[in-house]
């Protein structure tokens, strides 16, 4: 009795497999053919194993594994008897039998990343569909490395990792790494109190107790943001990814392409890519100093006309938006607009009523009212409205009118159409009348001049104004696509 024997039993088990299937067999379908010819196939193969009286306490149904050519055996004393369909050997099983063989199981690659040390260092347990290690964390390396100066990537060794896991394992009461990340499955809210032990970690490590000096390590950025929420945010989007990156290193050298439960960590340094906040960072860094150059653009802008002659559009743009509305600035921008050259667009309307009417065209001549483009004075302005006075009286009256489409809002009612001009009951829209204006609406928009409309017999001061896209998208978005008239 012995080892042949248990040999020969599973070789004669494949043998009539073979037969009646035509191909070999794998581990688990040899186990579950054997079980089919005989229910208590376990006993029998353990009284053929050590011939005692003791039937189960070298193999038994609940202490063994099959995968793919390996089937595996575990006694009650935890040693473990390795069959390999093969090349039909059957051997007691060394810690490095167990090492190579686990080493390729874990991740179908034989790198290295499960050693003897890690299985003589272990309690191994043994499970039809897992294989579980009882013990703490195993460290692969231990090389201190902190910040990779110049690229905004944090590296933390494995041996801080392994601290962090620990602590994170101490703070939910579990009673190993395991349990810690079942307990992170089934319960994602508990990833956010974890975070603070990340927290703590970097303000100390890389801060000295301070999250502003930390982030800025993390990040080699030389300046912050002046805005605290911009940096708060930054730091707390910090401390998640490298959270993830601390709990990514258990589970991508644990979890396995065959259901085998790998309990034991393998933890390696852990780096953690921060280029993407740096990026936003610096964007905010950018857009405060922009701020803070048109600022001073402004003031030398105020009434210095050689100094506005200089400025590109979008430099006077910037001036407008920082609230320096003067007259010669003012002048500047609408100037630059009546020749075709500007960053902004010039929508015309009226309100009455708690009605809105702004004049459109169908541009593209596809029935819809498609976007900003197509309000009337959008692309040239004032000479877009001029355009419907065929008579060239100065004004747009009577048939005029029916070609002239207007956007109707109305807030009270919560209606949006369009119509032609006519059909809405108006009556004149007087361009003689128009007066410049360039001062501030109430919306904060540029009104460069003012004009009469006619309707149903009364006469309605309208709008010409200088507007932006986004307010445009803004005001009028959820319109876009509508039918016209």
């Amino acid at each position: 009795m012995g080892i042949e024997e248990l040999k020969n039993s599973f070789n004669a088990f494949q043998k009539l497999y073979v037969q009646k299937h035509g191909k070999e067999a794998d581990a688990d379908e040899l186990v579950n053919y054997a079980k089919s010819q005989n229910t208590d196939i376990f006993s029998t193969w353990d009284t053929l194993f050590d011939n005692d009286a003791n039937v189960g306490n070298s193999i038994n149904s609940k202490s063994y594994f099959a995968d793919g050519n390996n089937l595996l055996f575990q006694s009650d004393d935890g040693k473990v008897t390795a069959f390999n369909l093969a090349d039909g050997t059957v051997k007691q099983a060394t810690n490095a039998d167990m090492a190579k063989m686990l080493d390729q199981l874990d991740d179908d690659k034989t790198n290295n990343s499960i050693t003897t040390e890690m299985i003589a260092n272990s309690r191994m347990k043994l499970g039809s569909d897992k294989i579980d290690f009882f013990e703490s964390l195993n460290v692969k390396d231990k090389n201190v490395e902190t910040n990779d100066t110049g690229n905004a990537k944090v590296t933390i060794s494995s041996e801080d990792t392994q601290k962090l896991l620990n602590t994170m394992i101490q703070k939910t009461a579990s009673a190993n790494i395991h349990e810690l990340m079942q307990k992170l499955q089934a319960d994602p809210k508990l990833a956010d109190q974890l975070q603070d032990t990340i927290s703590d970690y970097i303000k100390n490590v890389f801060g000295g107790g301070n999250s502003t000096t930390a982030l800025k390590t993390l990040t080699d950025m030389g300046q912050l943001p002046q805005s605290a929420d911009a940096v708060n945010q930054a730091y707390q989007a910090a401390v998640k990814q490298v959270y993830n990156s601390v709990i990514k290193s258990f589970t991508d050298n644990s979890k396995t392409n065959h259901d085998i439960q790998f309990v034991l960590g393998d933890i390696h340094a852990t780096q953690t890519d921060l280029s993407g906040i740096k990026l936003n960072l610096q964007t905010q860094v950018n857009a405060e100093e922009a701020a803070r150059a048109a600022a001073e653009a402004a003031k030398k802008a105020a009434n210095d006309q050689t100094v506005l002659d200089s400025m590109t559009n979008i430099e006077l743009q910037a001036v407008w938006d920082s609230g320096n509305h003067n007259q010669a600035l003012g002048d500047e921008i609408h100037e630059r607009y009546a020749q075709g050259d500007r960053s902004m667009h010039d929508p015309m309307g009226f309100n009455l009523d708690g009605v809105r009417f702004d004049f459109i065209e169908d541009k593209n001549k596809d029935g819809k009212f498609d976007g900003a483009n197509e309000f009337v004075g959008y692309d040239n302005g004032w000479n877009e409205l001029k355009k419907y006075d065929d008579n060239g009286d100065g004004k747009i009256s009577g048939k005029e009118l029916e070609d002239l489409e207007v956007l109707v809002t109305d807030d009270k009612t919560g209606k949006t159409y369009t119509e032609d001009a006519a059909a809405l009951g108006i009556t004149n829209v007087d361009l003689k009348s128009f007066q410049q204006k360039n001062e501030v609406n109430k919306e904060g928009n540029l009104l460069a001049g003012l004009f009469d409309v006619e309707i149903k017999d009364k006469k309605i001061v309208a709008e010409q104004t200088f507007d932006k896209d986004e307010y445009l998208e803004k005001k009028y978005g959820s319109y876009y696509g509508i039918d016209m008239a």
